[in-house]
Order: C-alpha cells, then structure tokens, then sequence
C-alpha cells in the first residue's frame, strides 16, 4: 500500500448556487390518528399499528444501504437490495434472514425514524417510500405512503431533534428537506452536480458529498433561503519527480459516495470536543489538458497516481479541509488500494472510520483521528463482491457490511475479527436483466487487475455506475472528456471520441490497452460490452408545465433545419453514427475527425465538447465562434428553450 504524508493545511471556502424558493404546500389537514398536520390530498404515513416496533440505536439518524435497530435483546437489519428492488429483514444474532419485502423501486438507502418506521428512497423514480414494519418480522413491511421528491433520491438525514428529514436526489442536483411528521417538502435547495451521502449536525447543518468535483456542500436547514455554501476538497500533490506545473495544479475528486462525523479530543481549557466531517473519495489528477500527456489519461506516474484514495478531513467550523496534501513516498503504483469508497460510518469508541471498497471487496478499519485516515489503516476484512453499505452496533462492537453484487450480509465482531465473522445469504432476486450481466458487471467494477489497467483503475473509476466522473483528461491525442455511458452506447456505434471502433468489445478492448493493461480475453470484453448495454439512463425528472412549454419551443427550434442541430443529432439516438472533420481555426484544434456523441441525458453530463470547454449548456449555445450549428445568431430567449429541450432529452 501506498504510505503517502498528509501535510496539514487550511484551504478557503467558496460560496455556493443560489437557492430555490420554499415550495407553496397545500393547506395542511389534521390526521385524527396520527395528531400531526398532512398534506391535502395525500395519504397519511401515520402508523397503522400499536405495539412497539424494533428501536432504531442511539443517535442513528443518517442513511445507508443496511440500517440496524433492536428488538428487545435481538439485532435486526434493514437491508436495502437495488437490485431485487426489495428491504430485507435480518436477525444478526440468529445470522439469517427473517422477511422480504417486495418494493416498486429500487431502494438505495433506509433510515430508521424515532418511532421504528422506515424511510427509502427508491433512486429508480422521483420517490421515497414510509414502511412500516409488521410486529412479526418474517412478514413483510407494508408501505404507509410514498412522497415525490426530485429524480433519483439517494441520501438520506435526520436532524438532531427529528423534526426534519433530508434528501439528495443524485440526477435532480437537489437536497429536499422535509417536514418528518407529515413528510411534506418544506424547502428544495439546487446544488452541483450528483450530491449523495448526507448527514446532520447538532447545529442543524446538513453536510452533502458529490459523486464528481471534490466538494462538499453545507446547507443551513433553520434557513429559509441561505444559498448553500461549498467546501473546496481539491488537494495537491509534492513529489521530486513532478514537474513544477504539476505540483500547483490543484487536483479535482470522484467517488463521493458517502461521508461521515467524528469527535476529536476536547480543546485545551476543558471547551467542547471538536467534531470533523469525513469524506472518503479518490483525489484525481487528469493532468493539464493544454499539455498533450505521454500516457493516456493524466500525467505519467511521478510518485504520486494520478488516483489517489483520500479521506477529506473538514473542519465544519472553518468550513475548510485540513488534508490538502498527498506528498509521494513510494515508487509503487497501486497495491489493493480503495480506488473505488462506496460507503462509511463510525465506530466512535475505538475512533474508528469504517469505508467499505468495490473494487477488492473488503472493509477497511482506518483511524478517525489521523489527517488522512487512509493512510492510517488498522484492519482490513474480505467482503462478498460490492460492499455497498456498512452500520456499526456501538454496544456488541459488531459491524455489518450489505455486498450488493453478492446478495449477502457479512458481520464482524471488530474486537475478534479473527475468529468472529461470518456471512448471511440473502433471499437475492436480482432484475433479470441485471442477473444476465452479472459477469460483466464485477468486471465493470474490479480495480488492482493488471489485466485491466497498470495503475490499479477500474472501468468504474471514471464511469461510476456506467455515468460520468465530468473530468478532461490530458492525452497524447489532447484534452479528452469522459463519456456517460448508461443508456447511450446501444445504436451509437462506431466508439469512440475518434469514431475508429466498430463495436463496443473492440473499444473496450482498445481504451484496456491505453490504460496499460495486459489486455482481455474476449469473452470478457464481450461480458463487459453485454453489461454496458443492459445499463439503463438515470430517472427523468418530472415535467413542469413552465419547462415543458419552453422545451417544445426549444424542439421546434432544434429540428428546424436552419439551426443545423438535427444535421448531426438525428434519430432516436440523437447521432448520425457518422465522423466528422473539425478544422483548426473554427474549433481551436488540429484538424482532426470526432464521432457524434448521443445527447441523451446530456443535461447531467457537464462539461461539455470533446475538450470539456464549455461549462454549461448556455456557453456552449452562444459560442459565435463554432461553426457546428448557428445557434449562437440566436436571441437570448430561444438559446434558453433550445437549452430547456436539450436537457429533457
């Protein structure tokens, strides 16, 4: 394993987008049954039931994909399965499964509330579902109500006093907060892209990571109208081997999936204990994209990779991050490195930070209190491939890891690992289609395989879930923007920014060896190739009448011949399946041929260009200096509605 030092330096804050206004709700009615207020016209998620329902454990009020709570002396857990679309009922005394509860969605994360109800969030549509669960666990648990929240809900948070309940919605770019008595939506804040985990602090500040930038955003929930603020997590590297250009560029992130909170020691003078926000990620150099590279995607290895694992320290006070530096110590390049965070929590009485890793499916116990905790490891456990959740029983010392991809459960007894774990299989029923693939899926996801790549990357370091990391990277043909892959590769052959690859196994095949990988066996290419085409596009977000009216005029000016947008992007799939000559002087590159790019989901696919120029939608819209379509001769407004449509394709 890499043994970098983590230099400790304090890095500004930088504000954030504007927020949106608070919702207008409907006039509240009074459920008799529940005493709390609930919106008109919807049903009531009030319990049904009177006896006691398992107790979720002290302070428990944030989510994940596996959830505990008591009943009586008995462990139970609250599994949620993706892939099955269903929430598993466990006992991890007895280390077997008690219920299944089929759902009409694909639930990411479960929280347990006060009163022992269950809150998901099905990611597959603009939904989260309040479960009850039956005094009998081997019966399933019945579903109370469902509210709609922005499309695909991931993350979520309570607040210390219960009273609100947070939301991130991955494809929307929101945080949802709600009233948690009557789940109304009280407030929807705009935030960057892809924001996942979520948590809470006794101050009422929700703490929000992202998939892509390296970023944490802070939203005040006691504010009506606060605009987020944004924490910088982007770090630098120091090596001897690094050319000075190298060492001031300011690296960006991927792999936000969760994060997590943890006491520090009291201050000098007796004051209250510090608290630090912990975010597993991977620190990414792509390396200057003006600077064509020797090696494909980023500069050449300098003692630091170009991924790097990283847990960003944050100090909430200073809103800073207090780990802005990976000093290289080593001329290895990857050893079974977590290249690939997938979910984290904290064992507050041995200050330990749990993260578990796709890629080589273990959990890591690393130490909380250390600058970069990655670098401070204590354990490592072997998990069943796809760890995707982790909770921690604080009382037994026990944690309990849900593997996805493996349909199973793992408990390990923290203090006797050695001789105290085991595993429980899952009533697992995966998506046909997704069982069809399963091949190519641990494929997707494997990192530390040299057949694969020669620094330790795995297909999902820059398409995480088959979507996008948004970085340019630096190559030897110039800067290259990472493609969305999930929905957009069926019919858009041939592959390629280039268009040189007739099939999807031929580029697979082809971006292996760029990566510096011994190669594939074909099968393997053809599994892969099978998966990414059983990938599916994010959840639409639900229409707005404003939106959609301004959306038709933009698909009439789209497919009016004289803007020559349909030229290019013609068909269902949006491309001509065609390459084309791009000369200097209009473009700012050599002359060279580019394949037409689907624009499907291209909304949440910032940036944008085969060099990632344009920021935004609007910038690329207006620019008066391309000659691929005329829409920079047009007015403002009609910029806006062909920007409107784009973003419902």
């Amino acid at each position: 394993m890499r043994r970098w030092i983590v230099a400790c330096l304090l890095l500004g804050a930088c504000g954030g987008a504007p927020s949106a206004p608070a919702p207008r709700l409907p006039a509240p009615r009074v459920d008799a049954a529940a005493g709390v207020a609930a919106p008109a016209g919807l049903p009531s998620c009030a319990r049904r039931g009177q006896q006691p329902l398992p107790a979720r454990l002290a302070a428990a009020r944030q989510g994940s994909a596996v959830v505990l709570a008591r009943e009586g002396s008995r462990l139970l857990a609250y599994v949620a399965d993706a892939d099955s679309h269903s929430v598993h009922t466990v006992s991890i005394d007895d280390r077997r499964e008690l219920g299944h509860t089929r759902l009409g969605g694909s639930p990411r994360q479960l929280l347990v509330l006060a009163d022992g109800r269950v809150v998901a969030t099905l990611s597959d549509g603009a939904r989260l579902a309040v479960l009850e669960p039956d005094p009998d666990p081997t019966r399933p648990l019945a579903t109370l109500c469902e509210r709609d929240v922005p499309a695909e809900p991931w993350g979520l948070a309570l607040s210390p006093d219960d009273g609100r309940l947070v939301v991130t919605s991955a494809w929307a770019g929101t945080l949802s907060i709600l009233d948690a008595a009557t789940f109304a939506t009280r407030r929807v804040v705009p935030l960057a892209r892809d924001p996942r985990g979520v948590l809470v602090d006794e101050g009422g500040v929700a703490y929000v990571s992202h998939l892509v930038g390296a970023r944490m955003s802070m939203v005040d929930l006691a504010s009506a109208d606060a605009a987020p603020e944004v924490v910088d997590l982007a770090a630098r590297k120091s090596s001897p081997r690094a050319q000075l250009a190298d060492m001031v560029a300011r690296r960006t992130g991927s792999q936000g999936y969760a994060l997590a909170s943890v006491s520090m020691p009291a201050r000098v003078g007796g004051e209250a204990s510090l608290r630090r926000v912990l975010l597993p990620m991977v620190s990414v150099d792509p390396g200057d994209p003006g600077r064509p590279s020797s090696v494909y995607y980023g500069p050449p290895f300098d003692g630091v990779p170009k991924e790097a694992p990283m847990v960003s320290v944050v100090d909430p006070e200073r809103k800073e991050m207090v780990t802005p530096y990976l000093l290289a110590a080593t001329e290895t390049t990857f050893a079974r490195e977590c290249l690939l965070p997938r979910a984290a929590a904290v064992r507050d009485r041995t200050r330990s930070l749990l993260v578990t890793c796709f890629g080589i499916d273990a959990l890591l116990e690393l130490d909380a209190w250390a600058l970069d905790p990655f670098r401070a490891e204590r354990k490592r456990f072997d998990v069943p491939p796809g760890p995707e959740g982790v909770a921690v029983d604080e009382t037994s010392g026990r944690a309990v890891v849900f593997s996805q991809l493996g349909g199973a459960l793992t408990v390990i007894d923290l203090d006797h690992a050695a001789t105290r774990k085991a595993t429980i299989d899952l009533d697992y029923r995966p998506d046909p289609k997704l069982a069809a693939v399963a091949r190519g899926r641990q494929l997707f996801y494997r990192t530390d395989d040299v057949r694969i790549s020669g620094d330790g990357l795995g297909c999902s370091s820059c398409h995480q879930d088959g979507r996008d990391d948004a970085i340019t990277w630096a190559t030897p043909l110039g800067a290259r923007q990472t493609l969305m892959l999930a929905g957009r590769v069926a019919d858009t052959q041939p592959y390629g920014w280039e268009g040189d690859r007739a099939t999807l196994a031929d580029y697979i095949g082809n971006t292996v060896t760029r990566l510096g990988g011994k190669g594939l066996a074909q099968p393997e290419l053809e599994s892969l190739s099978a998966f990414l085409l059983a990938l599916e596009g994010p959840p639409a977000p639900p229409a707005r009448a404003s939106d959609a009216a301004l959306a038709r005029r933009g698909r009439a000016l789209f497919e009016d011949p004289a803007q020559g947008c349909v030229t290019c992007h013609a068909g269902s799939a949006s491309t001509d399946a065609a390459v084309h000559n791009l000369t200097q002087g209009s473009l700012g590159f050599q002359s060279t041929t580019f394949d037409t790019p689907s624009l499907r989901f291209v909304r949440g696919t910032a940036p944008y260009f085969h060099d990632g120029r344009y920021p935004t939608l609007e910038e690329l819209l207006a620019d008066d200096k391309s000659t691929m379509g005329h829409s920079a001769s047009l007015p403002e407004g009609e910029r806006a509605a062909l920007a409107a449509y784009l973003r419902s394709l």
